[in-house]
C-alpha cells in the first residue's frame, strides 16, 4: 500500500505513479475519484450468493480487484423498484483489460 500527500477531488482520470525504493513507475496506474460512498468487495464475492452487500443506498462505488481470468466480483445493494439507477463502469476508462458488465 501506498500513501499519497494529494488532497482528493473528484476527477474521471488521475495518474498515480508508483514508488519503491527509490524508484518511480515510467507511467502511472490510473484511477477514478469519487464523492459517492466506497464499497471494497470482500471475498468470496465471486458468486451471486456469496455477494459483497452495501451498507450504503445508492449513489455508490463499488469496487474490486479482478486477479485472475474468468473471474467475477458480485455486490448487492440497496434499490427501490420503478427508480432508475445508472451504471457507469471505469474498468476500460482506466485502461483495465476488465470486461465489465452491469
Amino acid at each position: 500500500f501506498q500513501s499519497t500527500p494529494y488532497t482528493w477531488k473528484p476527477c474521471d482520470k488521475f495518474g498515480v505513479f508508483a514508488q519503491l525504493d527509490g524508484l518511480v513507475s515510467p507511467s502511472p496506474n490510473w484511477i477514478h475519484v469519487s464523492t459517492f460512498s466506497n464499497v471494497l468487495e470482500r471475498p468470496p464475492n465471486q458468486t451471486r450468493d456469496h455477494a459483497t452487500v452495501s451498507e450504503f443506498d445508492p449513489p455508490l462505488a463499488l469496487n474490486g480487484i479482478i486477479s485472475k481470468k474468468s473471474e467475477e466480483d458480485w455486490f448487492r445493494f440497496h434499490a427501490l423498484k420503478g427508480v432508475a439507477l445508472e451504471f457507469n463502469l471505469y474498468a476500460r476508462r482506466l485502461r483495465s483489460p476488465s470486461d465489465s458488465v452491469p
